[in-house]
């Protein structure tokens, strides 16, 4: 688990308020949520400059902390209880996790043509290009069969066959280093000699095909190494005797002992060769715009991606197709030997439901997280629940909270509703709390302090009293409507659900209506009820459901950060004192009473 990320001196991070403490986990999708500004785009330069290098910290002048270039920047992140620090003398994060860092490419450009004596200058949006990765040409090795049958020495020409096939099939290629650790060992005196017995064998007949059978092969064969390196070529070739698969093995064993250097070097032009072409085949297959498409190619040494002006493409495509590519980039860089940390930075926030959808559908295959050897951390600023309702198991979502608060729901409020929760077997009074103390009713003498209630440490009998229990959250709601920082945020959302649900109530036209708005079960279906019996009232009371209804269960207490994330919104916190017509003096009870 990573519990703290500190950034120093990079971006919108200083010296000071610069520790995260989290809870991140692999083999889950971390939804990292905190307002715009807070820092969460400090925080993926961050790790992409830890990125950079393998030994050391590298920061552009521009993203240094207000720009000041004689600053030092570091960052460190606690893994699994050990810290590890990158900074400009070291990088120990890279030692334990490979970093990736997808993000927007949209950039604002411009460009300037020259009439007479005046510059006309046009400003666009475009997408940066990506940088995949440096370019490998093939190098200067051939392979020849003369040069080994030449080595072999007598009869060499009979034995040694052609296997330029072989050596230039590029999943071969690919796969040859796999075997080097086997061919090394055919470098120690024990194997040098069985080799040499059988190429010693060979050379002395006259008549290879009479004289040579399949005992002379007896002894290699029992060799382990040898076993696996034939099993291994196998796969690539068809090898139709013994002494066919020996002659294979003695070539690619001379190769590697004569040619290491250029071998390796061909393997890993293989490599980038199928990983540009499949980089290729996947970005045609996002390209969905019949003329203006992304393309690869090879320039000044990289490989790089480039987009089409984003003008050129709707939002969606150009949303999608800049998302997938950099996804299947990180996708084929993920380490093996170590964690990867991947970060997904405000990506989603600006998509529509259909892009939505479809990045996370792509997300969630391309990113193996039940491996377990990967971070996923998205960046929002977005409600969880956008993503809780698509593609994403909810068992999966791990939900974080940038802003820092001391806010949290008071112990007796908890206990209360955990106890109205617990009564769904006892029916009369689970909807008698239901009606008068969870939703607004204009009769304040209930009184439910008769009731068998039990004892308990946090649970207040005295709140079972309508008339007490309004004005504690009335009290909590004067402090949030104040500004102040030990409010309930849990009472706060009583609160505004009462007054809401009073004003409407209050604009029914009749007792009888008033009195079915009452009998209505929950705040959303009373306020359509009210909509159909021309009741007036704003907009901003259904908007304003998605906070108050996270108070209303006991069965997640993981919306109390959420609710508390929603509730410090300097908007929502202006839209609430309208509600409540709030000039800076307390309520009264009678906002909600």
């Amino acid at each position: 688990m990573i519990t703290n990320i500190t950034i120093t001196n990079i971006k919108g991070f200083g010296t000071t308020d610069n520790s995260l403490d989290l809870e991140l986990r692999n083999n889950r999708v971390n939804i990292v949520v905190a307002p715009n500004g807070f820092g969460k785009s400090s925080l993926a330069t961050a790790i992409k400059c830890v990125s950079r290098n393998g030994r050391h910290i590298i920061v552009d002048d521009d993203d240094k902390y207000k720009k000041d270039k004689t600053l030092v920047p570091s960052v460190s992140i606690t893994l699994n209880g050990t810290e590890y620090v990158t900074d400009n003398n070291r990088n120990e994060i890279n030692s334990v996790l490979s970093c990736k860092v997808i993000n927007s490419r949209i950039m604002a450009n411009t460009t300037s043509k020259r009439i007479g004596s005046l510059t006309s200058t046009k400003g666009y949006i475009d997408i940066s290009d990506i940088d995949v990765t440096k370019v490998v040409h093939k190098p200067n090795f051939n392979y020849k069969v003369s040069e080994i049958q030449y080595i072999f020495g007598t009869n060499g020409r009979k034995v040694i066959k052609d296997i330029s096939n072989l050596m230039s099939n590029k999943n071969f290629l690919i796969a040859l280093p796999d075997l080097f650790p086997a061919l090394e060992k055919f470098k120690t005196r024990k194997r040098e000699t069985l080799v040499e017995d059988v190429n010693q064998t060979i050379r002395n007949v006259k008549d290879v095909e009479k004289q040579i059978d399949d005992s002379c092969f007896s002894n290699i064969e029992k060799d382990n190494y040898y076993q696996n390196i034939i099993h291994f070529v196998s796969n690539y070739i068809a090898l139709d005797n013994k002494l066919d698969t020996f002659q294979v093995f003695f070539q690619l064993d001379k190769l590697y002992q004569n040619h290491r250097k250029e071998i390796s070097e061909l393997c890993h032009w293989a490599s980038y060769e199928k990983y540009k072409s499949d980089l290729a085949d996947s970005i045609q297959r996002f390209n969905t715009s019949t003329w203006a498409q992304a393309e690869i190619h090879e320039t000044k040494g990289n490989l790089v991606i480039q987009f089409p002006k984003a003008d050129e493409l709707s939002n969606g495509q150009r949303d999608i197709l800049t998302f997938i590519t950099q996804l299947i980039i990180a996708s084929s860089q993920l380490s093996t030997t170590k964690k990867n940390l991947v970060i997904i930075d405000e990506v989603f926030d600006y998509m529509d439901d259909a892009t939505q959808i479809a990045a996370q559908y792509y997300l969630s295959k391309m990113l193996d997280i039940d491996k377990g050897n990967i971070y996923l951390i998205m960046l929002t600023h977005l409600d969880p629940n956008n993503f809780r309702s698509y593609i994403f198991n909810k068992r999966k979502i791990n939900i974080q909270y940038l802003t820092k608060s001391n806010i949290a729901i008071s112990d007796p409020m908890r206990a209360f509703i955990t106890y109205r929760d617990s009564l769904r077997t006892g029916e009369e009074l689970y909807n008698k709390l239901s009606r008068y103390f969870f939703h607004y009713d204009p009769d304040c003498t209930i009184d439910l302090t008769g009731e068998e209630i039990p004892e308990s440490q946090n649970l207040k009998k005295t709140w079972f009293k309508l008339l007490t229990f309004k004005e504690y959250i009335l009290e909590e709601l004067n402090k949030y409507l104040k500004e102040q920082g030990d409010y309930d945020p849990y009472s706060v959302c009583f609160a505004l659900r009462f007054g809401i649900e009073k004003q409407v109530y209050n604009s029914l036209r009749s007792d009888v209506e008033k009195q079915k708005f009452i009998d209505t079960f929950g705040t959303e279906k009373k306020l359509d009820f009210a909509e159909n019996h021309n009741a007036q009232h704003s907009d901003s009371f259904h908007i304003l459901a998605a906070i108050y209804n996270d108070a209303e269960h006991s069965n997640d207490f993981t919306n109390d950060k959420r609710c508390i994330f929603k509730l410090q919104n300097k908007v929502i916190r202006d839209i609430i004192k309208t509600i409540f017509d709030y000039h800076g003096i307390d309520l009264n009870i009678e906002s909600i009473k």
